[in-house]
């Protein structure tokens, strides 16, 4: 389709809760197509930076460099992933250097980095290769789509639809 989403975020993505086998694909719905732009706008790179949500948003964005809307949207991917692994936010305020931890790993500090985030060191090693390769500062570092479709953690084990409806139900009578 040639499309850039640019405001990838928890709240734009619906889980159907009846989770249907023969529906897996459905599953998940990406939402709000308010930012979108196509990839025949991309030219140079884009130019607007109030779009998206600020926490969100991939550094190039915060910094007003021209950006490119693949890499972009990976890192927001990036920053649902860990939020939903995690259960916080992967950053103090957002991707800039003067967020102490997304400074950290601009700046190489990983283990210091998951140390602080994943003290019980529960996580594997592939997802947060795979989440720390979506949030590289420089977007030529990022993961593409490709390589996150084709990462050793998402060729990993993966719940039932079982399992998920469990979780939910679980996670639904928890916040009664």
């Amino acid at each position: 389709m040639g499309l850039f989403h640019f405001d990838i975020k928890l709240e734009n993505i619906m889980i159907d809760e009846e989770l249907e086998l023969a529906n897996a694909d459905s599953w998940v719905k990406v939402v709000d197509f308010g930012c979108v732009k196509s990839i025949l706008e991309q030219h140079n790179g884009f130019k607007r930076y109030n779009q998206g949500t600020y926490c969100y948003n991939a550094p190039e964005i915060h910094n007003q460099t021209p950006y490119m809307g693949a890499p972009v949207d990976v890192f927001a991917l990036g920053y649902v992933l860990f939020a939903m692994a995690v259960g916080k936010a992967p950053f103090e305020i957002a991707a800039t250097l003067q967020d102490d931890y997304y400074k950290l790993l601009a700046k190489g500090k990983t283990a210091k980095y998951w140390g602080i985030y994943d003290p019980e060191n529960t996580l594997s090693e592939e997802l947060k290769h795979l989440v720390t390769r979506m949030f590289s500062y420089n977007p030529s570092e990022r993961l593409t789509l490709d390589e996150v479709r084709s990462h050793p953690w998402m060729a990993g084990p993966m719940a039932t639809s079982v399992e998920v409806q469990t979780k939910l139900f679980e996670k639904r009578q928890n916040s009664d």
